[in-house]
């Protein structure tokens, strides 16, 4: 009975530092347990004065590059509409130009000289007068 008694008191024993080393566990673990806190407040970001200029700055360009591309748009739309009209212009000197001849031959009209010779008389004189000169 002496080694029942004994190995009964040993049994006891063991439990109860059993129960002591769960007690403890969970009693620290309580102690330990972290929270994740994730606060809602959000702050906009610090930017320095350069960094401001510099949006700014990028702001402005977008603006006139927008304002640039749709004026030369308008631009090529209007030169095309000049260019129509220059057109039907050169078409109508080219009839009353022909007009012209037709009445001049009726009427036996003789046409002046052109007036291309006589400009090129008068630069090879000027041409020769300057070359006199630099000798």
């Amino acid at each position: 009975m002496k080694t029942s008694k004994g190995a009964l008191r040993i049994a006891v024993m063991v439990l109860c530092l059993c129960g002591a080393i769960v007690w403890f566990v969970s009693r620290t673990d309580a102690v330990e347990k972290t929270y994740e806190i994730r606060p809602e407040v959000s702050m906009g970001a610090y930017r320095s004065d350069a960094v401001r200029v510099m949006d700014a700055y990028e702001r402005l360009m977008d603006r006139y590059m927008f304002l640039v591309e749709g004026n030369l748009n308008n631009l090529g739309t209007d030169m095309s509409g000049v260019i129509k009209k220059l057109n039907s212009i050169e078409k109508k000197i080219d009839v009353l130009g022909t007009r012209i001849t037709r009445i001049e031959k009726a009427l036996n009209i003789q046409q002046p000289r052109p007036a291309a010779k006589k400009t090129r008389a008068r630069e090879a004189m000027t041409v020769g007068k300057k070359a006199e000169k630099t000798e």
